[in-house]
Formats: structure tokens, sequence, C-alpha cells
């Protein structure tokens, strides 16, 4: 179990507890990087499976909006 750099810790105050808090700092900071990267990948499935339903919709409602108004101008003759 690593030393934890704590204020129980009578290391955490010697040279000594200091690298082995700048360890745990290090550590912490890699895992973030590693966590916003996959928040990062997972973010951009989301857009792009967004952008396929919300492009699939419109894509099939555009043609239909002229074709409609294409009749309406029809139906008023």
């Amino acid at each position: 179990m690593p030393l934890r750099a704590d204020a129980t810790n009578p290391k955490a105050r010697t040279a000594h507890g200091r690298i082995i808090a700048k360890d745990i700092i290090r550590e912490a900071h890699l895992k973030s990087i590693k966590a916003a990267g996959d928040f990062r990948k997972t973010a951009k499935d989301a857009r792009s499976e967004a952008g396929r339903w919300f492009g699939g919709f419109w894509m099939g409602v555009a043609p239909a909006i002229p074709a409609r108004a294409l009749l309406g101008v029809l139906a008023a003759f």
C-alpha cells in the first residue's frame, strides 16, 4: 500500500513524504488527463450519433417541404 502524504502520516513532513506527495499528485494528474480523453471521445461519439439522427430526420423532411408547396400552388389553381 503506498504511503499517503497527509497530516496523520509522520513521513509527510519529511523530504521522502514530499516525494510521495508529488507522486500522488502526478498520478492524479495522469488519471484526470486520461478521464478527459475518455470524455472527449465519448462526446465525439455522441455528437456523431446525434448528427446521424438529426441529419436523417431533416434529409427526410427537406424534400417534403417543396413538394407540399408545389401541391399547394397546384391546388390553388
